[in-house]
């Protein structure tokens, strides 16, 4: 315990500062959760081999800060790192220097930055607190820090892709496309006064990462750990080669109401599969009615209802409920099309019980509205 003149309080032993430094920085810490409850919209948090929905308090307060304190004018990351190369194969410390000093670089140094943007570029971690970065006070710390790490990925990223290209062609008309793929489950789920309101969401809420928009998404992404699964989706979409090896292999990741997706969303061959279907199918509990334009009620917040502890079962039912549907007319050919299903593929989750997943889809397929079987069979209580 260290003593200043507002009292006793704790300082972590193997640190070298006392009672006013620890205070100041748990001040500082407060202030930016006080500033996450205010501002963040939803603390759930999705994150498995498919898909992901954004994201941890450490990248909402990185959010926040990003979105509503916005006092500085940035000038690129040669300003925070003046020595710090854009290519980050090259982001190593120089040879001359002892690898006691490699592994732990003296705090604030040039080195010590390009660590951070490296660790960053290489993993997606970065230190939430950009202790050692320079900037004024600590909301202008984390809008420096965060700037120059988003600043490297844009470059990375578009340094990697150069020369690669996916071969498929996105519709021509996008929104019309979203429109007809999600139609037949929002018809089958919502009242005819809601249909279309429901689906112009939907289908305004799809993004697919092309060389066009990468840089423009990533720079515009809120969570910095979002981003980096985004550019590694988009790298994998395009047959370049990822920021890590660890990167998950996913074929998109959504956030709140937008759905990102690879381009090898077009080359999938599991016949089962619909990245498009799960995402809108997540969209669904995530999104207040609100917040579309639909009317609120005590038990009508979300646009549906879905138990927590089945979002996962909910979403790959709909998916696989859907590809049914397009590959079979009468419940028949519904029945024998499901049947084939478990010989295929099973939902990759430890989250979705596959007896209960696959019972739901009997029901559905057995029935004149499977969607609302589906919604039945997963909705609370």
């Amino acid at each position: 315990m260290e003593r200043d003149t507002f009292g006793e309080i704790a300082v972590p032993s193997a640190t070298m500062w006392g009672a006013q430094t620890q205070r100041s920085l748990q001040n500082n810490r407060l202030a930016a959760l006080l500033l996450i409850q205010q501002h963040t919209y939803s603390s759930n948090c999705r994150n498995d081999s498919r898909t992901y929905q954004a994201a941890n308090q450490e990248d909402a307060f990185e959010g926040i800060l990003r979105n509503h304190l916005k006092r500085v004018v940035f000038h690129g990351i040669f300003e925070l790192c003046p020595s710090a190369p854009t290519d980050s194969q090259n982001m190593e410390v120089p040879s001359n220097v002892a690898d006691r000093d490699y592994q732990s670089p003296k705090v604030g140094t040039p080195a010590w930055l390009r660590c951070g943007v490296k660790r960053y570029l290489d993993s997606g971690d970065y230190d939430s607190n950009f202790t050692g970065w320079p900037g004024d006070n600590f909301v202008d710390v984390a809008q420096r820090a965060t700037h120059c790490l988003r600043t490297a990925l844009v470059e990375e990223t578009l340094r990697r892709a150069h020369g690669f290209g996916s071969q498929v062609t996105l519709p021509g008309d996008l929104h019309a496309w979203t429109h007809n793929k999600l139609s037949p489950m929002v018809y089958g789920l919502f009242p005819a006064d809601e249909r279309s309101i429901i689906l112009d969401t939907l289908a305004c809420s799809v993004v697919f990462l092309t060389p066009d928009n990468i840089a423009e998404v990533l720079t515009q992404q809120t969570w910095l750990s979002t981003a980096w699964d985004l550019a590694n989706t988009y790298l994998a979409g395009v047959g370049a080669p990822a920021l890590s090896q660890e990167a998950t292999d996913i074929v998109g990741l959504s956030e709140e109401t937008t759905c990102y997706v690879s381009m090898a969303y077009f080359e999938e061959t599991d016949p089962s599969a619909d990245f498009v279907v799960h995402e809108a199918a997540h969209v669904f509990h995530n999104c207040k009615r609100a917040t579309v334009g639909l009317n609120e009620g005590r038990q009508k917040e979300f646009l549906l209802n879905v138990d927590y502890y089945k979002r996962e079962t909910f979403a790959y039912a709909c998916e696989a409920y859907s590809r049914i549907l397009s590959l079979a007319a009468g419940v028949r050919q519904r029945q024998a099309a499901l049947e084939q299903h478990p010989k295929l593929s099973l939902p990759p989750d430890d989250r979705v019980d596959h007896d209960e997943y696959l019972d739901i889809l009997r029901d559905a397929t057995s029935a004149p509205n499977g969607w609302k079987k589906i919604l039945r069979r997963c909705a609370p209580g």
